[in-house]
């Protein structure tokens, strides 16, 4: 580990981080996601360091969007680890960035994190007997770890006492992981690549999240279904009772890499958090965007599907951002519901608007990600001739597998990439 060139990389840019946005990643045609995200780039020292910060700082953004956290910083060893020095952070607590330098002996909490654990500060006095770097009613502190060797510390500290989860414990240490392989980076040319922990860990992490969905309620029947087979995914959907009926969401992050993993996370507790203040579609977008576009969580792009079931009919109230595919099933026919608007993120102000359409007793509407049909040859009459021939005996399930049978066959998916084969879709049955 080049400790000495790597720290003086880095504090080129100590103590006022650049506030630049990043540029998206460019997807990448891989199966995996050990390949390099970005072309090996020809750029000076000081650019190295400008593109690790600003990718750090994103993750750290997405980190406190989902964890709700006040601030998160880094801290990164200097070359005899004899202090720690503020790298990238973000949140409330902007005077940090003065802090500048600590002495890694009276950082007592560091230096535990130091020898691999994770220390989790639960109260304020235990954030102050542990010479914490910041004023917090809680906090948790990580190990930057790069090669088996550490390089340092992430912080992350709340506003109120906090008892972290076991799935909010692996978002801060995946949040670590990569941002040591962001520092890293620098030595390889600014070229990064993923190793089969860092997937794992992300993989673990979006795991822990995922709940199934298979919904009963006295007028709908609810199911959610996403590939099994895809390594990590950048769908997220949702399903809530409300006092009006059930709130559907679906969202699917732009990108192929880990960055869009977080990505999707930011939306997805966004639009839970959009649907707790009001029912109405277009209005849990309208919120959502606002939120991501003038939040502390940069450059989120997602497509997103709100969709509202009624309680007492068959009225579906619908508003989408972005691509997304939207079909009512019936034996009669099927019916492709028109839906494109701005997508989440590109703008300030996504101007949605609220849709609806009226189903029958044993209708189903169906929602699926962009990626959910094969678009090569008529799918739709390829659906309508299966779901025909089933009639009365059709169910969620087995509108599912239909979907699925009219897929690229088992050959033709193996050749494709994960994120050509990254899909997810709900299915709604109105019973009446």
């Amino acid at each position: 580990m080049q400790a000495p060139r790597l720290f003086n990389l880095f504090t080129m840019l100590h103590p006022h981080p650049p506030t630049l946005k990043l540029i998206p990643a460019k997807p990448v045609d891989s199966a995996a996601l050990k390949t390099s995200r970005y072309p090996p780039p020809r750029l000076t020292e000081n650019e190295l360091a400008r593109q690790t910060n600003d990718l750090t700082m994103q993750a750290l953004a997405c980190g406190l969007s989902i964890l709700e956290a006040n601030f998160a910083a880094t801290y990164l060893l200097d070359a005899d680890t004899r202090y720690l020095t503020l790298g990238p952070f973000g949140g409330a607590q902007t005077e940090l960035a003065n802090i500048g330098v600590r002495m890694l002996q009276q950082a007592t909490a560091d230096l535990e994190a130091l020898t691999g654990h994770v220390v989790t500060l639960t109260t304020a006095e235990r954030v102050k007997q542990c010479n914490a770097p910041m004023d917090a009613a809680s906090a948790v502190c990580v190990p930057l770890v790069a090669q088996d060797t550490p390089i340092g510390t992430l912080w992350f500290s709340f506003d109120s006492p906090r008892v972290l989860d076991d799935s909010e414990l692996m978002l801060i240490e995946l949040i670590a992981a990569m941002s040591a392989n962001y520092f890293t980076a620098i030595l390889n040319g600014g070229n990064h690549l993923v190793d089969d922990q860092l997937i794992k860990m992300a993989q673990n992490w979006q795991q822990s999240r995922r709940l199934p969905i298979n919904c009963s309620h006295a007028m709908w029947l609810v199911q959610g279904w996403r590939l099994d087979d895809t390594t990590i995914s950048r769908n997220y959907y949702d399903c809530q009772e409300t006092a009006q009926g059930i709130s559907v969401s679906l969202a699917h992050s732009q990108g192929c890499s880990l960055e869009a993993l977080l990505s999707i996370g930011v939306v997805g507790n966004t639009l839970q958090r959009m649907v707790a203040v009001t029912s109405d579609p277009a209005e849990i977008l309208e919120r959502t965007n606002s939120c991501i576009w003038e939040g502390a969580a940069g450059e989120q792009f997602a497509d997103a599907l709100q969709i509202a079931l009624d309680a007492d009919t068959g009225r579906v109230t619908y508003s989408c951002a972005g691509e997304m595919m939207l079909l009512v099933v019936t034996p009669e026919g099927i019916e492709v519901l028109e839906n494109i608007s701005p997508e989440i993120g590109i703008m300030d102000y996504g101007e949605y608007e609220n849709r609806c359409h009226i189903m029958q007793p044993g209708d189903f509407l169906v929602a699926s990600t962009e990626c959910g049909f094969n678009r090569v040859g008529n799918w739709v009459d390829e659906l309508q001739a299966i779901t025909s021939a089933l009639k009365s005996k059709m169910t969620a399930a087995k509108l599912i597998a239909s979907i699925e049978s009219i897929q690229c066959d088992q050959e033709q998916q193996r050749s494709t990439s994960w994120v050509e084969n990254d899909r997810a879709m709900l299915v709604m049955q109105y019973v009446g």
